[in-house]
């Protein structure tokens, strides 16, 4: 007759009982369970943090850059708030020192500190006292585009100006055709000259006011530099008034350059 299992009569806690089912119930073969399940996420929150971490460097870099930019402009705003009152003072002592006459853009003492700038806007101030002209214009040859374009005016239109903002060689008007002929193109009556043949170009030109235009290229050295136009509600005597505000302008320019 075979006897009962002997049953501990020690006392025990619920993990040694556990333990003892296991062993009679053949659970003991199974493998266990690991209990160190939560060690799992560390290196997850470990990732997170280093992330963290070069998210908010990156913010610190971007702030200093915008920081950077910020003074940046600022500085530049006080340059050119500077060089345009340098500008100015040079145009004012010009005019007052030289009066106002083609030989006057010559004047050493200003050439000396004067930039392209200020070089282009006493041609303008120069021309419009010298010739008379209701509006003026100076154009400058590009070559990155092989075009004039208008570096300094007065008494245009924005119309104008846009249409006219580059103008090649093949453009009807005056300009381009003293560009290339590098000699005054002068136009006493523009609604009937043959130069105009474009609708859009004589139409810009005629709501300025103009009905005559004298177009000057601006030479030094066998190149041109620019022309030099100027625009009249009437046909005006020709002298050599504007033609020696030219003349004036290309050494200026030249030596500007």
């Amino acid at each position: 007759m075979l006897s009962a299992p002997a049953v501990a009569t020690e006392p025990h806690d619920g993990a040694t009982a556990l333990e003892g089912v296991r062993r009679d119930d053949g659970l003991s073969r199974l493998p266990r369970r690991r209990e160190e399940r939560t060690t799992g996420y560390v290196p997850r929150l470990t990732v997170s943090a280093s992330r963290g971490s070069e998210l908010a460097a990156a913010g610190a870099w971007s702030a200093v850059q915008e920081r950077r930019r910020i003074q940046a402009e600022y500085q530049q705003r006080l340059v050119d708030v500077e060089v345009r009152a340098t500008r100015r003072a040079l145009l004012y002592r010009l005019r007052h020192r030289a009066g106002a006459t083609a030989a006057s853009i010559l004047d050493e003492d200003f050439l000396a500190v004067a930039d392209r700038s200020a070089v282009c806007q006493a041609v303008i101030d120069v021309g419009v006292a010298v010739s008379g002209a209701s509006a003026v214009d100076l154009q400058l040859y590009d070559p990155r585009r092989d075009a004039l374009r208008i570096a300094a005016q007065q008494g245009f239109s924005q119309e104008f100006l846009s249409c006219f903002s580059s103008v090649t060689a093949d453009r009807p008007s005056a300009c381009a055709k003293a560009w290339g002929r590098r000699e005054p193109v002068l136009v006493d009556d523009i609604a009937r000259s043959p130069i105009f043949t474009d609708e859009t170009s004589l139409q810009a030109v005629l709501d300025t006011g103009s009905r005559a235009v004298y177009s000057y290229p601006l030479l030094s050295c066998g190149r041109v530099l620019g022309v030099l136009s100027f625009h009249h509600p009437r046909p005006v005597t020709h002298d050599d008034g504007a033609g020696l505000v030219a003349y004036s302008a290309a050494h200026a320019l030249a030596r500007s350059a």
